[in-house]
């Protein structure tokens, strides 16, 4: 991460552009908030930022943020940044339930991405995605690394609330569904055919590849009682996965 900063630093430099760190210390979340602010900076996004946090318990970068602040202090037990000649206060739930992931009163949605990498050396079929934790959770990206080049990719895996549907009077499940306390979905292969394949998309099980690697966010409209409306606990994810035939 220090390397990444340095060279995003120097590649402002050469370009005659000023980059600047904001930094301070969040007393609340017991983390070092650093953001990395300037023109053309590699984000993540379009934005020309980068805000993250730092835990020294297990010495590593744990979060990126939404929020680009001006100054970052904190007071008495409370964590403030500054935006456009404003004081705002993170950390604070006034019981409204859109409050949790909104920073100047603009929400966004959070998201993990993450890699599945079993037995790197074999060629795998990735047939479900499956989670612990509150339901509101949806998976928008699960890219299996076939070669270099090639990806598979699947539909978007509907959060529980989102995906269900009733038919004849019968309740379905267009995405995750509940399972003894834990959530799983089959994917619904959406890649395009190549050069001599014959069962692609969705005539096929699942995604192919070596490795996977998988985006899961909240979505736009679960509401979780006792978690403070858009509040989501994420505590496992995981994959079944077979051989694949080649």
């Amino acid at each position: 991460m220090i390397d990444y900063f340095r060279d995003t630093f120097g590649a402002l430099d050469s370009a005659g552009e000023k980059g600047k760190a904001i930094g301070g210390w969040d007393i609340y979340t017991k983390q070092y908030v650093l953001s990395v602010q300037g023109e053309n900076i590699p984000t993540v996004s379009a934005n020309s930022y980068q805000t993250l946090s730092f835990d020294e318990s297990v010495r590593g970068w744990t979060s990126f943020f939404t929020y680009n602040p001006e100054r970052i202090l904190s007071v008495q037990s409370k964590f403030y940044s500054v935006k456009n000649g404003k004081l705002w206060e993170h950390n604070y739930q006034t019981g409204n339930n859109d409050d949790r992931s909104t920073f100047y009163d603009t929400y966004s949605d959070s998201s993990v991405t993450f890699i599945f990498n079993p037995k790197p050396s074999m060629s795998k079929v990735f047939k479900t995605v499956n989670y612990e934790g509150s339901t509101g959770w949806e998976v928008p990206s699960f890219n299996a690394a076939r070669s270099f080049e090639l990806n598979d990719t699947c539909n978007l895996v509907y959060s529980y609330d989102e995906g269900s549907y009733t038919q004849n009077g019968i309740q379905y499940y267009a995405g995750f569904y509940n399972k003894e306390g834990k959530y799983l979905a089959n994917l619904v292969n959406s890649s395009q055919a190549t050069q001599g394949e014959v069962v692609f998309g969705n005539s096929m099980t699942g995604v192919k590849g070596y490795y996977s690697t998988v985006t899961i966010r909240t979505d736009n409209s679960t509401q979780v009682a006792g978690l403070g409306g858009k509040a989501r606990e994420l505590f496992a994810v995981s994959s079944e996965y077979v051989e694949s035939a080649y």
